[in-house]
């Protein structure tokens, strides 16, 4: 029995230290890219974050490459004023656009943006009228967050 003693002994601390080792002590990590909002009056509207899935954008129902796999519509999920929003890729001219994929009381949640510039805003289904709910500006240094933990570990694939 003592010839045992020492080696549970000295395996004790590697069972603590291992049982510590899963544990984080830090902030959690940022996901998404971080917005500095304003409401259309100027009053402070919050942050918003959005995460996009990696495929670059693709608004269309599946993109086909020769020679590769269809690539499936892009999706994002947008996190603004305690709400998360899943949203899907839409055509537009200029920057990026995507709307809800699941309205919420016959409105649509859109994201649209154009560089370092976006806006969030809110639009009737069936009329289509957009009334816009902030304009916001990204925010280039997250607090507890590297510049591709920001973006989810992924290098940004959201270019046209």
């Amino acid at each position: 029995m003592r010839l045992h003693l020492p080696i549970a002994t000295g395996l004790l601390p590697l069972a603590l230290l291992g049982g510590c080792a899963t544990h984080h002590a830090g902030p959690e990590p940022v996901e998404g890219l971080v917005y500095d909002c304003r409401a259309p009056d100027g009053a402070n509207a919050g942050l918003a974050r959005i995460l996009f899935n990696g495929q670059g954008y693709q608004p269309a129902g599946s993109v086909i490459v020769a020679g590769t796999a269809p690539a499936p519509r892009s999706t994002a999920t947008l996190w603004f004023a305690n709400r998360e929003h899943a949203l899907k890729a839409g055509w537009t001219y200029l920057g990026m656009r995507y709307h809800s994929v699941a309205p919420e009381q016959g409105r649509t949640v859109i994201w649209a943006a154009d560089g370092e510039e976006a806006r969030i805003l809110s639009a009737a289904e069936e009329q289509g009228d957009e009334t816009e709910l902030a304009s916001c500006t990204r925010r280039r240094h997250v607090d507890g967050a590297q510049t591709q933990e920001a973006h989810g570990g992924a290098e940004d694939t959201h270019r046209r």
